[in-house]
């Protein structure tokens, strides 16, 4: 189809061959996170430190030695966990974690329920975080092209708002998230610019994403705690908290008619900032996540949102990746099974690598999003030059598959890309019908 020419790349380089298996949702979704660090809060206040796999609609968390770890129903104590009979869920030992040795009681490490309870879970979760109904992410053209979201280009502004807690006031400014929102050139914690840099770098200047963010915090009427309650049905503390502040906004005299900018009748972003950390994991409380809310003024109406926590410093990936849900319609990359790596380190929408600096969207999402140089290959060739960073790639059509064909691009541990696991061609098989759930790659599960 096509050979790699040397001269034509920016570094010698080896070749990728990358399946993407893509799976379409009408509902706003997550960003995964791959065994980080935590703490979390035991009933008494003290706090136990974790890693955590997952996202909003499944998490696995586990001691630092690698005890799987669950919260006792009746105690609200973080304990060791094992497995039901079944193996379809984690049930709580007692055993208090750090307070008794799991090993001498003959648990075993990173304990695992059955990938079809992961999916059960997960679609419990997906129905709470999402009571509303919206168009499906990405639209199916007649001839299986997706059609780009109409706000992936073009000026577009959305919303950030900034909540800080009587019991825990925030502490970064509000002109300094006005920065890392729009600043051109903006480097603050470390980051490769802001969220407006990010968008208009890796869409070669076709969109221009910026958010309003107020001049001062709201103050929520609650303290954290009640916002942050585990025992809560996970999002309706969220969506309580931010219905708050729009309220506020709203009472201000802002018009919000002003964030539409495809004239849809919705905001095309609401994106919330909160002071401080979440304690609660699971996947509850207010565990940072996107979903769907109802709230009007002005003639239009919210439908999608995105709550993130602070923490003590402002970050690119997990903002830019909810907002590739919101502002372009984008699935997730990753499996939600979390059995696979999805796509790895190879996509905005999967694992983006260095926080500050997150890598770029994999081709396939530039091309759905109008943003790429395309050139269709209808035979062999050879010796064709294709440039890094550039967003310049090459489609073939399956030849006997009508909603399969392959993009090839240029990906170099560069700029953007600086967190890339490596450098090369990358050849992106995609099937608009496929699933990002099923690894098999087989011709009937894929």
């Amino acid at each position: 189809m096509i050979r790699r020419n040397r001269r034509s790349l920016s570094t010698r380089s080896i070749s990728l061959t990358l399946p993407v298996l893509l799976i379409t949702f009408g509902v706003c979704r997550a960003a995964p996170i791959f065994g980080d660090k935590h703490q979390l809060r035991q009933p008494d206040g003290s706090l136990v430190d974790v890693r955590i796999w997952g996202d909003e609609y499944h998490q696995i968390v586990e001691s630092l030695d690698g005890y799987t770890l669950v919260r006792d129903s009746v105690t609200g104590l973080i304990c060791y966990a094992r497995l039901s009979d079944d193996r379809r869920q984690l049930v709580s030992t007692g055993q208090e974690v750090g307070k008794s040795s799991p090993a001498t009681t003959g648990l075993a490490k990173h304990l695992r329920v059955l990938p079809e309870a992961v999916k059960a879970t997960a679609a419990t979760t997906r129905l709470l975080l999402n009571p509303t109904t919206e168009a499906p992410a990405i639209q199916a053209a007649g001839n299986g092209e997706p059609q780009p979201a109409a706000t992936s280009t073009g000026d577009v502004q959305g919303i950030c708002l900034i909540v800080d807690f009587s019991d825990d006031p925030g502490t970064i400014a509000p002109s300094e998230v006005a920065n890392y929102c729009n600043q051109v050139g903006y480097s603050g914690y470390g980051n490769n610019g802001s969220v407006r840099d990010y968008f208009y770098d890796v869409s070669i200047s076709r969109l221009t994403y910026t958010n309003y963010v107020p001049t001062q915090y709201h103050r929520a009427l609650y303290t954290k705690a009640y916002y942050d309650d585990p025992n809560v049905s996970y999002g309706t503390r969220a969506r309580e908290l931010i219905t708050e502040a729009l309220n506020a906004l709203n009472a201000s005299g802002f018009d919000f008619s002003q964030y539409d900018s495809d004239d849809d009748g919705k905001i095309d972003a609401v994106n919330c900032l909160y002071a401080g950390t979440t304690t609660s994991g699971w996947a509850e409380g207010l565990w940072p996540h996107c979903g769907g809310i109802t709230w009007s003024a002005d003639g239009v109406s919210t439908s999608r949102y995105q709550i993130t926590n602070m923490g003590s410093s402002l970050r690119l990936s997990t903002f830019c990746h909810e907002n590739g849900h919101m502002i372009c319609g984008w699935p997730d990359l990753y499996d939600y099974d979390h059995d696979s790596n999805g796509v790895g380190t190879f996509c905005l929408m999967c694992n983006s690598g260095s926080a500050a600096n997150p890598v770029e969207p994999c081709a396939y999402l530039k091309y759905i999003a109008g943003w790429t140089d395309t050139t269709l290959l209808t035979s062999l060739q050879t010796n064709l030059p294709l440039t890094a960073g550039t967003n310049a790639i090459y489609k073939y059509a399956h030849p006997t598959a009508s909603t399969e064909y392959y993009l090839i691009e240029n990906r170099q541990k560069t700029s953007r890309d600086a967190s890339l696991p490596t450098s090369g061609l990358a050849l992106w098989h995609i099937d608009v019908n496929g699933s990002n759930n099923n690894q098999q790659m087989t011709p009937a599960s894929h």
